[in-house]
């Protein structure tokens, strides 16, 4: 059974090279048309929240080799021992909070609005395979499916959580077929997509410190910052979902309108929410940052 789950690499590579490749696929205006109906799967990568660490580059600094390989095994694994047990009293405080009905149930008042698309069914699923893939794309009666694959997290500094998931609509009525940029022979391959993007959600600590200055920010009062911070941004997911497929044929779109850096991201500004701001980089990635009260925007010249 294999895993499609490449995400975090792919928010990581968005921000750090944010012009380098095209994540965005905008849906087309006419195959918008011929969209009767879409049932949506939500494919839970993760049972609880985790901390990313700072992986050891001794390969990559020696030229590689096993030695060097098996050190970089031990120091990762290591460090994933220390993060696990740092964010220990987070997961414990967690442990009532229903991450993918919480989704669900956002998704399902936001697409409300994007009245097009006729959502039928939203379902929550395990991970997201080619088994279970080719399983939901069976079963869907709709003529597309939109399949969401969410994840949350902590910077390895704890200075930032985010919840970040890729989204692919597939065709699956005979109509919407000639629509797909790529083709692959098996119908529920992510590469049929005719729209998809990565979208994520980001919040810092109010004030950064070190790294156990930053944690504690997350743990205090029972950890309650982490849990308005998920509350937050699963609805800020589901609102941008709704935003994004209902941006058709838009690839230079990303091109207009005010241009600003927040939280070290750079892009334009698609929608203000006080205090959500949504900007879509370079490569139509989008992001929703929460921003202080008084937030420090750079203004980008043309």
């Amino acid at each position: 059974m294999r895993k499609i789950n490449l995400l975090v690499i792919l928010v990581i590579s968005i921000v750090s090279f944010g012009c380098a490749a095209k994540v965005h696929t905008p849906l087309n205006q006419e195959a918008r048309e011929n969209i009767s109906s879409c049932d949506i799967y939500i494919f839970l990568q993760q049972q609880e929240i985790y901390a990313e660490i700072d992986k050891s580059k001794v390969s990559m600094a020696t030229g590689g080799g096993l030695i060097a390989a098996l050190i970089d095994s031990a120091v990762d694994h290591s460090r994933a021992k220390k993060a696990e047990a740092s964010i220990m009293p987070i997961k414990n405080s967690l442990v009532d909070f229903d991450f993918g009905n919480t989704l669900k149930k956002e998704i399902q008042n936001s697409v409300k609005s994007v009245t097009w698309l006729n959502v039928g069914q939203i379902n929550l699923e395990g991970m997201l395979t080619e088994e279970n893939s080719d399983r939901c794309f069976v079963n869907a009666s709709a003529s597309a499916i939109l399949l969401v694959q969410p994840s949350y997290y902590f910077s390895s500094d704890f200075k930032s959580f985010k919840i970040a998931s890729s989204v692919h609509l597939l065709p699956k009525s005979e109509s919407l077929q000639k629509y797909k940029t790529e083709s692959d022979e098996r119908p529920a391959d992510l590469e049929n997509a005719i729209y998809k993007n990565v979208l994520t959600y980001q919040e810092e600590v109010v004030k950064e410190g070190e790294k156990e200055e930053n944690l504690q920010y997350w743990t205090e009062d029972k950890s309650i910052q982490v849990k308005t911070a998920l509350s937050d941004g699963i609805k800020e997911l589901a609102r941008m979902i709704a935003i994004d497929i209902n941006r058709t044929d838009l690839p230079d779109q990303s091109s207009k309108g005010e241009k600003i850096e927040l939280q070290g991201i750079e892009g334009n500004v698609i929608s203000r929410d006080n205090p959500f701001v949504i900007i879509q980089l370079d490569n139509g990635a989008m992001f929703s940052i929460k921003a202080p009260d008084n937030p420090s925007v750079a203004q980008i010249a043309d």
